[in-house]
């Protein structure tokens, strides 16, 4: 793994707990941003199905990955404050392992974060899509900046 000292602009925080039938889709489209100064830290709390393995195998081939396996199940809240804690970005986006997004999600919403800086908080429309394919719920936003 090559050692990565190089500051992001991003942070990706994203907590885990035995999201190994999702987290592998959840990581590709994060690799596959076409913005990519990021770093993304995955906190694994203390899952017992192959999400250590899955995730190991990503930070091997990423050097803008770093997996931390917790030594025993924080919770949900301390889990998401450890990743908050550790992130070095300007900009931080919280995700799971069941969260997909567009290759242009980080560009964009650091390109409005950019042009305003007197907002703290970008966010787009979304759609919500079950494990059994269907989408239940959609929410657009109309105004952009």
């Amino acid at each position: 793994m090559i050692e990565n000292n190089h500051v992001p602009l991003v942070t990706i925080g994203l907590t885990v707990y035995n999201g190994a039938p999702r987290i592998r889709r959840a990581l590709d489209t994060v690799l596959l941003q076409t913005y990519g100064n990021f770093e993304l830290i995955i906190s694994d709390n203390c899952s017992s199905d192959a999400t250590e393995k899955i995730c190991r195998e990503y930070e091997m081939k990423d050097s803008r990955i770093r997996y931390v396996r917790q030594a025993k199940n924080l919770g949900q809240v301390d889990n998401l404050a450890y990743v908050i804690e550790e992130a070095r970005g300007e900009y931080f986006l919280w995700a799971a392992d069941d969260d997909w997004r567009d290759p242009l999600f980080l560009e964009k919403l650091v390109e409005a974060l950019n042009r305003h800086p007197e907002h703290s908080v970008a966010m787009c429309s979304y759609t919500n899509v079950y494990p059994d394919g269907e989408v239940r719920n959609t929410v657009i936003l109309s105004k952009a900046y």
